[in-house]
């Protein structure tokens, strides 16, 4: 198999992936306050993103389909698996480990997903992205989570 033909099963496969993915949260999104452009509401972003998720989605496989499909190729599960053992442990140790520690874990565990990861720029990248998470989410938008949680001895 040709390395187009690869690319555009891809599209395919990865546009009705994120059609649905936007769907769902156009769905789910609409059940809160919209509010206004001027006064956003809870559902106004959720709402807006997951519409352009599902544009995003639609465009790349109407791409797919126009260049023609290939066979599905094999799908990278270790890959798969460490996406979503990253967001898991992220949604179950934010609260208790505080943002820094799980940022870095789950970046970790997201590099983990690559066989051509090296050990020391997936540390430094894990430090940069937990740096900056808490630069931007606790010191720039003060947003009430702990840097350190009281899993770790923090507050």
């Amino acid at each position: 198999m040709s390395a187009w033909s690869k690319l555009q099963d891809k599209d395919v496969l990865s546009g009705a992936i994120f059609a649905g993915v936007g769907v769902w949260f156009t769905a789910q999104s609409l059940n809160l306050s919209m509010g206004s452009a001027r006064s956003m509401g809870p559902g106004y972003l959720p709402t807006a993103l997951s519409l352009l998720l599902l544009a995003f989605g639609i465009a790349i496989l109407v791409r797919g389909v126009i260049r023609g499909v290939g066979p599905v190729s094999k799908i990278p599960l270790r890959g798969l698996v460490a996406v979503i053992a990253a967001l898991l442990i992220f949604a179950f140790c934010v609260r208790g480990a505080g943002l820094v520690p799980t940022v870095f874990v789950v970046v970790l565990v997201t590099c983990l997903g690559s066989t051509r990861a090296q050990p020391l720029p997936s540390v430094l990248l894990a430090a940069g992205v937990a740096i900056f998470c808490w630069a931007a989410f606790i010191w720039g938008l003060g947003l009430p989570l702990s840097m350190i949680g009281p899993w770790l001895g923090g507050y």
